[in-house]
This record gives C-alpha cells, structure tokens and sequence, in this order.
C-alpha cells in the first residue's frame, strides 16, 4: 500500500477541537465524494470514525479500514452482522436485522463531524432513541460554521433511518440549500428604471390588503415604522394597541416585547389604511395607498406603498415560494417581519437592509426553535 503522511483524525479532535470552519467543511465535502463513490460500488463502509479517516500532509483526507465494509443488500430484510462503535454507530448497527444503507455511513459521517466541530463526542444512539438529550449542532456551534453545514450535520444525526438522508446525494442537497434571503436588488418588489416612476410592464391589480393584514404573525416596529409613525389613527385604533401590549408578560424577551410592540403597530397600520386602494391605471404614481403589484416571474408584492416603493406593513411572495411578511422601507425588509421558506422553515425578528440585524430567531417547519439571539447581517453573535 501507499505510504501516507498525516494522522488520524481523531489524533487532530483530541489537539485542536473544535476545528476551524474552512478544515472542518473542506473535510466534510472531500469525505461526501468519497462515500457517494463507495456507495455507487454497492458498498457500505459501516464504520465511519475519526480513528478511520487519516488527514495526509496537504490536509486532504483518506478513508480508511473496510474491514466492516460490505456489499450493500438489495433484500434489506436478511440478517446482518451487528457492528457498532460507540459513539458514531448509527442505531440500526446495533441489531443483526436493522436496515442499514447509505443513510447508515450518513450517521458516522455527521456522528464524527459533530465530535470535530464541539470536541465533544455525541451520545450513543441507542440512548438517544427514548430520550434525546444531544444538542443540535446548529444552536451548539452556532455562528462558529455555516448555517447550511450545521443544518446538514443535524439531518445526518437524525436517529430513526427514515428521517436521515437516504443518500449522499440528498444530504448533499441539504448542505448545499443556501436558501438566501432575497436582497432589495433581486426581489421583484424593486422593480428598476427611474426612482419615482416604476415600469409596470405586468398586470397591475388593485386590491384591499386588511385580509392580509389579519392573518399569520404580522410583525411591524411601532418606533421606526413609517406607517405606525406618519399615519393618523382613529380612537378605535388606539384602544386596540394597548391590549395587544399588555398580553405580553412582564417577563418577557426582547424579542417577545418587540414582537408585542410590532403587533400594536400593526393594529394602527390596519385600520389607517383601509379603503385607500392604489389606482389601477398603469404609469400612475402609488403614493399613500394599498394595492398589489404583480412581477413578470409571478412574484406578488401587497402592502402599503408610498412614492412606488413597499413602505410599510406588506408581503412578498416570490415565484419559488418564499414569503416575506412584515415591514418594509423603500422596498427594504425593515423592522420587524417573518421570512418563510418554501420548505417551512422560518426566520423571525428584527429586519434592516434586508438582513436579520436585531433580536430575531430561526425556527424549524414544525414550529421548533433552532436558534435565537442577537443577529447581525443574518449572523447570530
């Protein structure tokens, strides 16, 4: 065999962990071609750890020991030798029965990345099957790696084998979702040509936005938002914003109490704007109205507008699926608002040019908080 001159990795965790983002995500993408191309052979390595994968001098890594490697099944019903190592031994390895597959070496690999990344190694799966204590690497590490890296890593530890990725090229899907949020320069709420005069090339449709502005968590920044600001409310208004402030508790977040603030914002934006619909005649100025306006992709822009620009409470829908609810400035995402990704996944908070800047959090599609704080430029810090 060829010589090889480096060290284990598990040699490099007990130095030097956590490792920088750089290695540790250069490591993960090197070693995910590695098995897609042991698994298009029909081939399960089985035993996937850092002691198994040797760094080599110019910091590429080479998996090692398919001593446990075996043909994969196609009848994933026979019995299979039980092989687990602690610690990174997905639990299906723990009986002669369990279905093991691609999404078995999955676990090692995301097992042994989150050993690297916390230096720390994560608990063995058959404890974790009733009663899941592991924390998730993307609160645990947050802001330390790539919020796609930490994602990918989570989905790798899934216990079940079902809610794994099945294969390395779906894990890769994972890792490589960006999912960016649309800057003011590519949404289709900015639509170009001179600063006051848009070119409304799609149908333009004029429509009442109080429905809009009932449903879902609307989000609005009661200080900065020029519709809570600029727009005279009725006494009605004003007897409806304290209630919803005072459902708040006393002990509430930042970000519970800015979100109470943002709904009482809302509540005067609501009644304010009724009734001033945008026109419907193409090449006329939007100034102080509602209305909808439809892009050539398909994407919609409702809200209330003021010199053609989205400035106040509105949403956005892009083509794709993605949905932005709360407020704007100059077509900008700013104050407080809802980001929703066409796969459910939620960030929700404080908004400023575009990007999380404020209390805010990240939220799972089941409604689970996977991280919270104060974020700059969609970072948490």
């Amino acid at each position: 065999m060829d010589f090889c001159e480096g060290e284990p990795l598990n040699q490099i965790i007990r130095q030097r962990a956590p490792l920088p983002q750089d290695e540790l995500e250069s490591l993960f993408a090197s070693l995910l071609d590695a098995l897609e191309h042991v698994h298009s052979a029909g081939v399960m390595h089985r035993d996937v750890k850092p002691a198994n994968i040797f760094i080599r001098a110019d910091g590429s890594p080479v998996l090692l020991d398919f001593g446990a490697a075996r043909q994969a099944l196609v009848n994933h019903s026979q019995s299979m030798t039980s092989l687990a190592t602690a610690h990174y031994a997905a639990f299906e390895q723990y009986s002669t029965h369990g279905d093991q597959g691609a999404w078995t070496d999955i676990y090692g690999l995301a097992a042994t990345c989150y050993h690297a990344a916390t230096g720390e190694k994560p608990f063995d799966a058959p404890d974790r099957i009733l009663d899941d204590k592991l924390e998730p690497l993307i609160t645990k590490a947050a802001g330390k790696y790539t919020h796609e890296f930490l994602r990918a890593i989570d989905a790798g530890l899934a216990v079940r084998p079902k809610d794994r990725p099945q294969t390395i090229g779906e894990w890769r899907d994972i890792y490589r979702s960006t999912k960016p949020i649309v800057s003011s320069e590519s949404t289709p709420a900015r639509y170009g040509g001179g600063e006051n005069t848009p070119n409304y090339t799609p149908a333009i449709i004029g429509v009442g936005l109080s429905f809009l502005l009932i449903i879902g968590i609307a989000f609005a920044n009661m200080d900065s938002g020029p519709v809570a600001d600029d727009i005279a409310t009725t006494e009605a208004t004003a007897e409806a914003a304290p209630e919803v402030v005072e459902a708040s508790a006393p002990e509430a977040s930042p970000l519970d109490a800015a979100v109470a603030e943002a709904l009482a914002a809302q509540a005067k934006a609501k009644v304010a704007a009724q009734g001033q619909s945008c026109p419907d005649d193409i090449g006329v100025m939007w100034d102080e109205c509602e209305g909808t306006f439809v892009a050539e992709d398909g994407t919609t822009s409702a809200g209330y507008w003021r010199n053609n620009k989205l400035s106040g409470y509105g949403v956005t829908t892009l083509s794709g699926g993605h949905r932005y609810e709360g407020q704007f400035v100059d077509n900008s995402r700013d104050g407080y608002g809802v980001y929703t990704f066409s796969d459910g996944e939620r960030w929700e908070g404080r908004w400023s040019k575009d990007n999380l800047n404020g209390q805010a959090r990240v939220l799972d599609p089941r409604g689970n908080i996977i991280e919270s704080g104060l974020y700059k430029n969609d970072k948490l810090q």
